[in-house]
């Protein structure tokens, strides 16, 4: 569930229990996809962080445990298809 939004102009001091993050072109973008965003997503409270490498056709999944992140790779086996149903895939 996503918290209530805060009004315009102000920062978001929360995040939803479960992020998925594609990560950006360029190397300062990856870095800060990779390694300064599931810090902030962790002192913000995510449950899950997913961070997909569409370029490597991997996931990284981040399970919150205590005060840091366990983490699960998933290879390029792996196809993540849309609920929703229509035919999007993120791998």
């Amino acid at each position: 569930m996503f918290p209530t939004l805060p009004p315009r102009g102000e920062k978001l001091r929360t995040c939803p229990e479960i992020v998925v993050e594609v990560i950006s072109e360029g190397e300062a973008a990856r870095r800060r996809d990779l390694v300064e965003k599931p810090d902030l997503r962790l002192r913000r409270g995510a449950l899950e962080y997913w961070i997909a490498d569409l370029a490597a056709r991997t996931l990284l999944r981040l399970i919150r445990s205590a005060d840091a992140w366990r983490d699960h790779r998933f290879a390029r086996a792996l196809v993540i298809v849309s609920a929703r149903k229509t035919g999007a895939s993120l791998l």
